[in-house]
């Protein structure tokens, strides 16, 4: 919880000033947009596949993500899945 922690504010920092310099002004709106998810979902999913296992967040707590069932690197298609799984998670538990 507290690498995800780190990483929202790590990500949403650096997102945050990258809209401030494009657009002159920061909103706290922006985080709740389609373009933050996508950015925020494709840096879940990429990420751990180039820094074989690790995001920022996780690289500092020492927590590595590993398949689970031959404890072997996460690849591709192991992080879609998983974005996926936790999206439908999300949005069913939002709905109750």
């Amino acid at each position: 919880m507290v690498a995800n922690l780190m990483d929202f504010l790590i990500i949403s920092s650096i997102i945050g000033f990258v809209f401030y310099m494009i657009n002159g002004n920061y909103l706290i709106e922006w985080t709740e947009g389609l373009t933050f998810r996508f950015l925020y979902t494709l840096y879940f999913t990429v990420i751990p596949i180039w820094w074989g296992g690790y995001i920022i967040g996780k690289r500092i707590c020492k927590i590595k993500i590993k398949r689970y069932k031959d404890d072997q690197n996460v690849t591709i298609i192991n992080m879609v899945l998983s974005s996926v799984h936790l999206y439908v998670l999300k949005r069913g538990a939002s709905r109750l």
